[in-house]
């Protein structure tokens, strides 16, 4: 009987007619969501009932990005157009997510590369990452923490990368901005535990985005490196998600890139890690470098 009934079960599911689109259960913020693991988080989200609102600069972008989404999942979409690398434009953001009162999912995504070596680079470059990498997921996780604790449910992503776990040369600021959302998330998570918020640093290696495309002829190397070691944005955004489910809060992304930061935290094993660094800098950067 137990097994004629499980059989019934199974073969009443199949010949159940799709539903509607669920109403949206909550809403979902994502900044840098014009391209790469942004827009894959918006709709991954959607898909899974949350009513996404897309922050980033590029307004064109953002509006093929939403009409996708709402072609796709029948959810609409809120588009902000900031520029998160100027303080004016946080704060504008920030004031906005203090208004959302079913706000469920804050991911901290924008970011920018720069590549070359710190004195070589102007004053205005090292700000507007750190306004990026820093100010922005700090000001926006504070406005949005208070109306999550109150409702006792939230999620807080912050895109970091595994280069928060190394010392780059020609990648200071980077690696140091990315080292404050790992270390950010963390101390986070620790405050939170027990009231329904999670916090999260995502740390992924290589991505397939348009990201490694903007950076100098010098990241040639780079992407020519093997296929294995590059992930797609979608893959990112399902172990950022399936992380979030068992509430961990520091999620590497890609078996080669765990291996390594598990390699860096050994201390007899730093000294070869940093004469690789120190290979791999002098083969990027040998046929740009400046006295």
């Amino acid at each position: 009987m137990n097994g004629q009934k499980r059989y019934t079960r199974e073969a009443n599911v199949r010949n159940r007619q799709p539903t509607e689109p669920t109403k949206p259960i909550g809403t979902a913020v994502i900044t840098g969501a014009s391209s790469g693991i942004g827009a894959a988080y918006a709709r991954e989200l959607a898909r899974r009932g949350l009513r996404p609102v897309l922050v980033a600069r590029r307004m064109g972008r953002l509006e093929e990005i939403a009409t996708t989404i709402r072609r796709d999942t029948g959810t609409s979409c809120r588009i902000w157009r900031a520029d998160l690398s100027h303080r004016e434009e946080i704060e504008r953001v920030a004031a906005k997510l203090e208004t959302i009162s079913d706000l469920d999912v804050l991911v901290n995504n924008a970011g920018l590369g720069l590549v070359g070596r710190f004195h070589h680079l102007d004053a205005a470059a090292h700000t507007a990452m750190m306004e990026l990498h820093v100010t922005a997921p700090t000001l926006l996780s504070h406005a949005a923490l208070p109306g999550m604790l109150r409702r006792g449910r939230g999620a807080i992503v912050l895109t970091a990368s595994v280069a928060a776990f190394f010392c780059l040369p020609c990648s200071v600021d980077y690696c140091a901005t990315k080292a404050y959302g790992v270390v950010l998330a963390d101390c986070l998570a620790q405050e939170v535990r027990g009231t329904g918020v999670r916090v999260q640093a995502l740390c992924p290696g290589l991505v397939k985005t348009e990201f490694h495309e903007h950076l100098g002829p010098e990241w040639d190397c780079v992407r020519q490196l093997p296929s294995p070691l590059w992930l797609s944005p979608q893959q990112v955004v399902a172990a950022s998600l399936k992380g979030l489910t068992t509430d961990r809060t520091l999620v590497i992304t890609g078996f080669p890139y765990r291996v390594a930061v598990a390699l860096r935290r050994r201390p007899l094993l730093q000294p070869a890690i940093r004469a690789i660094i120190r290979i791999g800098h002098r083969r990027m950067y040998s046929s740009t470098r400046r006295p």
